[in-house]
């Protein structure tokens, strides 16, 4: 991808991710070690490394917005599964969603 096609993806996220999450409370410590669920409802299934490489600019979006120290092992630990939602990407593709968790 493009440099600037990729940047633009990154940007999408993170708004999208601010929307939901927005900022962690005051109490919220970003220096412990944390757990992520992330899942991805989607019309085929990826494989696992396809499936860890598409959440990367959700663990940059959560790491700018201050939920987690760093995108690290050290920091995250990430568990990413992907549910079916249909066959046919036509009526399938408006189910497809993110759900993510931060433990």
């Amino acid at each position: 991808m493009h440099w600037a096609a990729r940047d633009r993806y990154n940007k999408q996220w993170l708004r999208r991710v601010r929307l939901f999450a927005r900022r962690p409370p005051k109490t919220w410590d970003p220096k412990r070690r944390v757990v992520v669920e992330i899942v991805l409802f989607c019309t085929r299934r990826y494989d696992r490394d396809n499936a860890y490489g598409s959440v990367k600019p959700i663990l940059d979006a959560l790491r700018h917005l201050g939920w987690v120290q760093n995108d690290s092992e050290l920091w995250v630990d990430l568990d990413v599964s992907t549910q079916l939602v249909g066959r046919k990407r036509s009526i399938a593709k408006q189910f497809e969603r993110t759900a993510i968790r931060i433990r």
